[in-house]
């Protein structure tokens, strides 16, 4: 039953989510301050329009949430900040952090040069 409920959500991230790119593959953490509980995420992009697009993490739950442009390192060197739940999860905020250093900044220059020449030219801060 959990496989079944997993794969009905990821599609539906999938589909929500059609622009979505995974350059590096890293992971991240993702913590909901609702449920209480911390989720495994990777780095997507949420189409916001066909020209514009949003840096984000996608969980394996299926939330989908927009990274805040300020970050931050805590003491073990693992950078980290805010985001923002996006289509059914819109106004929460949760917290991420990457599970190994130097993962973010790399991941995040990828997919800004894997979306160079494509359709979706920008990304809004």
């Amino acid at each position: 039953m959990k496989k079944l409920t997993l794969t009905v959500l990821l599609g539906l991230m999938m589909m929500f989510t059609s622009g979505m790119a995974m350059a590096e593959n890293y992971t991240y953490k993702v913590y909901d301050p609702v449920a209480n509980k911390s989720y495994t995420a990777q780095m997507i992009t949420l189409s916001a329009s066909d020209t514009h697009y949003y840096i984000g993490l996608g969980t394996s739950n299926g939330i989908p949430c927009i990274l805040d442009e300020k970050v931050n390192t805590n003491s073990q060197g693992l950078i980290g900040g805010k985001c923002y739940g996006a289509y059914d999860k819109v106004g929460q905020t949760y917290s991420w952090r990457e599970y190994r250093k130097n993962t973010y900044r790399p991941e995040y220059r990828s997919i800004m040069q894997e979306r160079q020449g494509k359709t979706r030219l920008t990304v809004i801060d």
